[in-house]
């Protein structure tokens, strides 16, 4: 049915110029009435009555368009919601890493404290009234890959602008501090944002211009960091809300959280994504959710429940291979995805007690030409009655079926 467009009952002349009158904007049809194409009210907008054609052609995907992964704080491979105090450079919940001056500051776990229609935030806990030095730094941080970023073609004249936002909740009050760096840490951009009530849910969005010089790796390198500053000192300080060259991660008087014992920081619901725009959160379904974040880590553990059903904590396997002499074997396993380089850090449970089987005494992955990053070989110094025959990686009699046995790899930024 044909139409005119018509904005509410202003002139001809205030149309073409885009007044809107009433905060709508409504279409005329053949037969005299209206139907409401865009309505507002205070800062929402909301768009009625209308269908995409076949020839709508989106500026960029609306699927995929943020860049952070486990946003919403809900894999925890590591820790498994334990409370931990990582080194610097140490994981809690995935993708999410801890960087420090100092140690044993701050606690991180995972809870399930969170927002309506969440279920984990991160919990981040002050250890100690700390007094930050000049030269110190706390903050929690995700290390985005550059294959990621590469359509905001930072570092040159086309930089796109990107919206951070994400959701907040703190035992403190006031302004606190963040950052935007390159993989060389010699670009930055230092936001604030302000959370005026405590233990309250705060929705946080920042707008950032992108960035028209540096550089912005766009290979599978480390590409973008951002970070949370949970306290920095004045060497590391500066105004924010612009680009500039060096390495500052807090803005000028900032919240330190870790200048008093026991408060508390909560973030979750993070999505950074072009525009100026923060949209809603994007709930991705949780087994892509584990899938982004396997291409970085990725950690088997024993599980003692069978096929059956039923509980059995011994000899639980991780991988088959063959023994080629009496005292060494290789074993060949294939990982839920495609790590994101190759050969990964290799990690397991201690060889002690009756974490393994056949008398193993150590492990290392092969070094030689394999499939792909997904496929892994481990060699192994074993005890077995026969060269040549096969052979099964797998745990001991384990005394319980809560004991944790795990083989971890890891492709971390």
């Amino acid at each position: 049915m044909a139409g005119i467009l018509k904005v509410d009952e202003i002139s001809e002349a205030n149309q073409n110029d885009g007044v809107i009158l009433n905060n709508t904007v409504k279409v005329r049809l053949d037969d005299n009435s209206t139907k409401t194409l865009l309505s507002t009210s205070g800062s929402n907008t909301t768009l009625n009555n209308i269908t995409l054609g076949s020839s709508t052609i989106p500026s960029s995907s609306f699927m995929f368009r943020n860049k952070i992964i486990n946003g919403g704080m809900q894999i925890d491979q590591r820790n498994a919601g334990s409370s931990v105090t990582p080194a610097s450079g140490g994981y809690t919940v995935d993708r999410w890493v801890y960087e420090a001056t100092q140690s044993s500051k701050v606690a991180c776990q995972q809870v399930s404290t969170a927002p309506s229609g969440f279920v984990n935030s991160l919990k981040l806990t002050s250890n100690s009234a700390y007094t930050v030095a000049a030269g110190d730094v706390f903050q929690i941080v995700q290390r985005i890959e550059g294959s990621s970023i590469s359509e905001l073609a930072w570092g040159t004249t086309s930089a796109s602008t990107v919206t951070l936002s994400f959701k907040a909740y703190s035992s403190l009050t006031g302004t606190f501090g963040g950052f935007l760096r390159n993989s060389a840490s010699d670009r930055y951009y230092v936001f604030k944002y302000s959370i005026p009530v405590a233990n309250t849910w705060t929705d946080i969005s920042i707008t950032i211009p992108g960035d028209a010089t540096g550089t912005w790796l766009t290979t599978n390198g480390y590409g973008l960091g951002i970070g949370w500053s949970l306290g920095c000192g004045s060497t590391y300080q500066t105004t924010a809300g612009s680009w500039g060259s060096g390495n500052n991660r807090g803005a000028t008087g900032q919240v330190d959280l870790v200048a008093t014992n026991g408060a508390t920081l909560y973030i979750t619901a993070v999505q950074l994504e072009i525009g100026t725009v923060a949209t809603p959160f994007e709930h991705r379904p949780i087994g892509v959710e584990k899938s982004l974040c396997y291409r970085y880590y990725y950690r088997m553990t024993a599980n003692p429940v069978n096929v059956s059903g039923t509980t059995n904590a011994a000899y639980i396997g991780f991988a088959i291979g063959r023994a080629y002499s009496t005292t060494a074997g290789t074993a060949i396993l294939f990982l839920p995805e495609p790590l994101r380089t190759s050969p990964p850090v290799f990690n397991y449970s201690p060889i002690s007690g009756n974490n393994w089987d056949y008398g193993i005494s150590a492990m290392s992955l092969v070094d030689r030409q394999l499939a792909d990053t997904r496929t892994i070989a481990i060699y192994a110094t074993i005890t077995v009655a026969q060269s040549q025959s096969s052979w099964l990686l797998a745990t001991g009699n384990l005394s319980s079926s809560t004991d944790s046995v795990f083989m971890d790899f890891s492709a971390e930024l």
